[in-house]
């Protein structure tokens, strides 16, 4: 059997009406008329073909052909089973790559229609915060976001990780008010096996696990100067090491 040859079968009328109904093509040349003999013998090279129709949700996709270079008086089941086979399992992955696609896409509409529709006004400064907000989503760079408790700081950090780049990646809210001092570096960075008295093993810090995705720090203000020096070298470097280690680490947040 030939393989690796397509060819548009839009210019054979008569070929396009015999593929008309989604069924299994048995093609032997001694059974074509002309013209359509000479076009089967010198564009595919073939003498005998199964033809199986491609679906997808009942639909036919396309057509899958296995051309023969020898002449064949006909052909058995399971040689029609096999071509059919395969035909099905490819209509079967290429819906399963269109459902995935359609499920990203609708996720992606919802997820910006969540985080703008929460964001509840119509002033001229509540459309401008969400106009800025949209414009950074599309900018690999950090964000400060002011305000008051309670003006939605959270609502636009939503919105931008949603518009973002990285917004299939993870998204992790840390709240450094809450955090107590001395436990603040380990939670931001992790900590090495013994770093500190109960640190029995190592852990990964909110860096790490925001890898490929957003890292929100709320109520940053709360933290002491020499944490914040630390966490804005973060920010510009983009490299850490943990409490109690000495390896250098990068996360892309």
């Amino acid at each position: 059997a030939s393989h690796g040859k397509s060819i548009d079968i839009s210019a054979f009328p008569a070929i396009v009406e015999l593929f008309a109904e989604p069924k299994t093509v048995r093609l032997l040349d001694s059974d074509l008329p002309e013209p359509m003999r000479q076009g089967f013998n010198s564009i595919l090279g073939g003498r005998a073909a199964l033809v199986a129709p491609v679906t997808i949700r009942e639909h036919t996709f396309g057509l899958l052909g296995f051309v023969w270079s020898e002449p064949r008086d006909a052909f058995d089941e399971h040689e029609v089973a096999l071509v059919e086979g395969i035909a099905v399992q490819i209509g079967t992955a290429l819906e399963r790559d269109q459902l995935s696609a359609e499920v990203m896409r609708l996720r992606s509409v919802l997820h910006e229609r969540r985080a703008e529709d929460r964001i509840i006004g119509q002033a001229p400064a509540i459309r401008r915060a969400i106009e800025l907000a949209l414009n950074v989503a599309d900018t690999q760079t950090s964000v400060l976001i002011q305000g008051e408790s309670g003006t939605g700081k959270e609502l636009l950090a939503n919105l931008i990780h949603y518009n973002s780049r990285q917004k299939e990646g993870p998204y992790i809210k840390l709240n450094c008010g809450a955090i107590p001092e001395t436990l603040l570096e380990s939670e931001l960075f992790g900590h090495e096996r013994g770093a500190f008295t109960d640190a029995r093993q190592r852990r990964r810090g909110r860096f790490e696990e925001a890898d490929g995705g957003t890292l929100f720090l709320d109520e940053i203000g709360e933290m002491s100067l020499a944490a914040q020096v630390r966490l804005l070298r973060v920010l510009q470097d983009g490299e850490f090491t943990r409490v109690g280690g000495g390896e250098v680490l990068k996360a892309d947040v």
